[in-house]
């Protein structure tokens, strides 16, 4: 009989696994049935048990096929657990990896040809590329029982090069400030501190917008920016362009403006000439040749340094010293000199003298019209009208000393110089005003090798030996 049993399972049940390992599946084949031999579950566990298949076996599937007599239908019987891939590394890059010379367009629509992305920035410990991690995956077991090895996920990196680090997680950061560069084809990272323009910035490289030192081989073409936290240098001419850095600037040759342009730097600047350009220096101002026509503000003091170095036309201001071979010439060129000044107070000193202009005129007013009630009107009439005019006194007079205290509060650091001083290494002509604090001195003769000071709040000369 147990051979018999063994020759029925052969003949009917059949067993198939798929070509993963993952599936089993049984189909009973009714031509090949004997009627003398039962057809039951055991048999078909046999079956199943002979063809190996030991994991995930399903029994209600095989009473089922008993049970409804599923006969010649391929039924999955078993069923292992697929392995689950791991997942591949993911990097998010925080910067575009493409420079672009397509000009960018404001939220009106205009398109600014010099506002371009050659550059971009980096600050200190910014996540510049987050990377999420490639996970091992999970292994699967097949019908058998046997472990199905999962596959690993991908991992996917850059490197971190100078001015970067990594993170415990893969992530690059950036370990200073500076300007992002990518290398595409070798994946390196880093944040330089130095950026160069090996030509000139113009319409090739857009406006320069970096947080790095900037070094500049050529010129800066008119209408085209610098500006970074960090020093400036250029070997050219800076022709009718902004500069604007918190460090210092060198131009090798000269700058050249028309007034629209602004120069602001919060060190020192070093230039050969100045001509027609808006300056504001936090530290000293040392020029080569001349400064001609120029509105400058400075923080300390403002330097000519050749023997014919001339200051001549504009406005040029300096908290301690001011000194040239020449200021003005002999064509009565209006030249503003002035000394002792704080220049970075200048603006918060003029708007509150401004504000405090028109309040002593509106007080003055109201002078005038409680003047007019008393002269006009008689005493039982005049408390009606003058109590609305004293409520407006009252608030002007509060504000007027309010406003009073912080201009002296301004002053006494607007006007803070303990000694400012204008040098003047060969001559001084008519046509220079000379200011001092709050004293000034129209020059009207031609002084030579003189200096001029202070002394009990005016203007005096000095002979220099």
């Amino acid at each position: 009989m147990s051979d018999n049993r063994e020759l029925t399972r052969a003949k009917v049940v059949e067993v198939d696994v798929s070509p993963d390992r993952t599936q089993a599946f049984i189909r009973l084949k009714k031509n090949a049935i004997d009627e003398d031999v039962a057809i039951d579950e055991s048999l078909v566990f046999q079956a199943i048990r002979q063809a190996g298949v030991c994991e995930g076996i399903k029994p209600k599937v095989i009473d089922e096929v008993i049970r409804l007599r599923k006969w010649d239908e391929k039924m999955l019987v078993a069923e292992g657990t697929p392995p689950i891939a791991g997942d591949d590394a993911i990097l998010i890059f925080r910067f575009s990896t493409k420079n672009s010379l397509k000009p960018k367009q404001s939220a009106l629509g205009e398109v600014d040809s010099r506002n371009v992305s050659l550059v971009q920035n980096a600050n200190k410990d910014e996540t510049l590329v987050r990377k999420t991690l490639c996970t091992p995956g999970k292994d699967g077991i097949d019908v058998f029982g046997q472990t199905i090895p999962a596959k690993s996920g991908r991992n996917f990196d850059v490197g971190a090069g100078a001015g970067t680090y990594r993170d415990v997680d893969g992530s690059v950061l950036a370990a200073n400030d500076g300007v992002i560069h990518f290398n595409s084809e070798t994946k390196e990272l880093q944040v330089q501190q130095h950026y160069i323009v090996e030509k000139c910035v113009d319409y090739s490289t857009g406006n320069v917008r970096v947080n790095s030192s900037v070094e500049v081989k050529g010129d800066v073409k008119s209408g085209f920016l610098i500006e970074t936290p960090y020093d400036v240098e250029i070997w050219g001419v800076v022709e009718q362009a902004s500069i604007l850095c918190q460090g210092s600037l060198k131009v090798h040759s000269g700058i050249t403006g028309n007034g629209q342009e602004r120069i602001e730097v919060g060190g020192e600047i070093h230039s050969s000439y100045i001509h027609k350009q808006t300056v504001r220096a936090k530290g000293s101002l040392f020029i080569g040749s001349e400064l001609r026509g120029c509105h400058i503000e400075c923080g300390n003091e403002v330097y000519v340094e050749r023997s014919n170095g001339i200051i001549l036309g504009g406005h040029v201001s300096a908290t301690n010293k001011i000194e040239a071979a020449f200021i003005g010439n002999q064509n009565h060129i209006p030249t503003i000199v002035e000394v002792g000044v704080c220049s970075e107070y200048r603006d918060e000193y003029l708007a509150k003298m401004k504000i405090i202009s028109e309040i002593s005129r509106q007080m003055q007013t109201l002078r005038q019209q409680v003047k007019f009630v008393v002269n006009k009107y008689p005493e039982i009439v005049q408390k009606a009208r003058l109590a609305p005019l004293r409520k407006s006194w009252d608030r002007f007079k509060k504000k007027y000393d309010a406003l009073k205290n912080e201009i002296e509060r301004i002053q006494s650091v607007y006007y803070g110089a303990s000694s400012p001083e204008v040098y003047v290494r060969q001559a001084v002509h008519p046509g220079v005003i000379i200011k001092i604090k709050n004293a000034e001195m129209a020059v009207k003769e031609m002084f030579t090798k003189v200096r001029f000071g202070l002394v009990d709040n005016q203007i005096e000369r000095f002979h220099l030996e």
